[in-house]
């Protein structure tokens, strides 16, 4: 039996196997706590990944339990970042720089001239972390994902079927 905690950025990962046979739980969720504030301390981590029995899940201490759950936040916080950046601005595309669906959304949106917030997830530190975020909140993994008023609209097909049929303009009134 044993506890692996796993610290995410992007494609780089660090792993710590803490062997739980010998070790009380006390001492497992101090070994926990050391990689949530290093990943935490260090914003090295945009995610962390936890597995542990649920015997020792249960048996953790309510000081410690809330401790684990202020280290989860951080996931949190990117959905907060997205949901503000959607509230701020009338069309929001999440997009990468280099994709050609993104430059076909962005192109339409200019020749409508309709302004938007492009946010470009291969230029941010966090963007991979974004983007699994913006998973969770839609469904959809793929860029462009283009929100208006507030709403998730979809990508680049859902965007050029809402322009043509006018769809597009209505959600902009």
């Amino acid at each position: 039996m044993g506890c692996y905690l796993r610290a995410v950025r992007g494609s780089v990962s660090r792993t710590a196997w803490v062997e739980a046979e010998a070790l009380s739980p006390d001492i497992m969720l101090r070994s926990f706590h050391r990689v949530c504030l290093l990943a935490t301390m260090t914003r090295s981590a945009t995610a962390l990944r936890i597995g542990m029995p649920p015997t020792l899940l249960h048996a953790a201490s309510p000081v410690a339990t809330q401790r684990a759950a202020t280290y989860a936040s951080a996931a949190s916080s990117l959905e907060e970042q997205v949901k503000e950046t959607v509230a701020a601005s009338k069309v929001v595309v999440y997009s990468k720089s280099w994709c050609p669906f993104c430059q076909k959304t962005k192109g339409l949106l200019d020749s409508m001239d309709i302004l938007y917030t492009a946010v470009e997830l291969d230029e941010l530190d966090n963007g991979d972390a974004l983007q699994t975020t913006l998973l969770d909140l839609t469904g959809q993994r793929t860029v462009p994902n283009v929100f208006i008023g507030g709403k998730h609209l979809g990508g680049n097909d859902d965007t050029q079927r809402a322009a043509k049929s006018g769809a597009l303009q209505e959600l902009l009134k």
